[in-house]
């Protein structure tokens, strides 16, 4: 049986190897549907993902165009910007709801998708992934810290009961963490909402804060 610390050493090395897919990496011609969901089943990490499974399907490619959460294809094909969006949405649906995701990129597709503004999509993207590498060495020092500060938890309790109360002491610790930043997530982007989202008739408003609510219980 593998020790805690045996644990968390092989899952930071899982860590280690995720990242965003480089900008670089999207081809720059357009794509058709089975094109675009190989590119991403080869490049996107999912834990969950079992043999054979798409990370992201063509229903959920649809699904996503008729949420507009993307835009529809041209011609039945997929560009550099759809695919972007695509790696965004996967990434923040692991803790946002669909609702929350279209307030949070609506801005961002509505002003520089396409090349509406003055900078493009693939410059947005390559800022963030540009940040996210700056934060990776920085979360891996904060998980070591939590870390060794749980195998100090229940120092008083038997050998035999500390390993799995240190466990849970570490994973409680990491969870209020989640807590506190989707706390701050969803206010935030009820504000990004407010600011830069057209306003909604009062029956659209009202099914939304329905299907928010619902996501947000599930």
């Amino acid at each position: 049986m593998k020790s805690n610390e045996e644990i968390f050493n092989d899952i930071k090395k899982q860590l280690s190897s995720m990242e965003l897919v480089r900008a670089d990496l999207i081809p720059n011609i357009d794509l058709y549907m089975d094109q675009v969901t190989t590119f991403i089943d080869k490049h996107l990490f999912s834990p969950d993902r079992e043999d054979g499974e798409h990370i992201i399907t063509k229903t959920m490619i649809n699904n996503y165009a008729k949420s507009e959460l993307i835009p529809p294809p041209i011609k039945k094909k997929y560009s550099k910007d759809h695919i972007i969006m695509l790696i965004l949405i996967h990434y923040l649906k692991n803790f946002l709801s669909i609702g929350e995701i279209n307030a949070l990129l609506g801005p961002i597709k509505d002003n520089y998708l396409s090349g509406r503004g003055d900078i493009d999509l693939e410059y947005i993207y390559n800022e963030i992934i540009s940040e996210q590498k700056s934060q990776h060495t920085e979360l891996m020092d904060v998980l070591d810290r939590k870390f060794e500060a749980s195998t100090h938890a229940f120092a008083d309790a038997p050998d035999d009961k500390s390993k799995l109360l240190q466990m849970f002491s570490f994973i409680c610790s990491l969870s209020f963490d989640i807590y506190m930043q989707k706390y701050m997530l969803e206010l935030l982007i009820d504000e990004l909402d407010n600011q830069y989202n057209s306003p909604a008739s009062p029956e659209k408003q009202t099914k939304k804060d329905k299907k928010d609510k619902k996501d947000r219980k599930e």
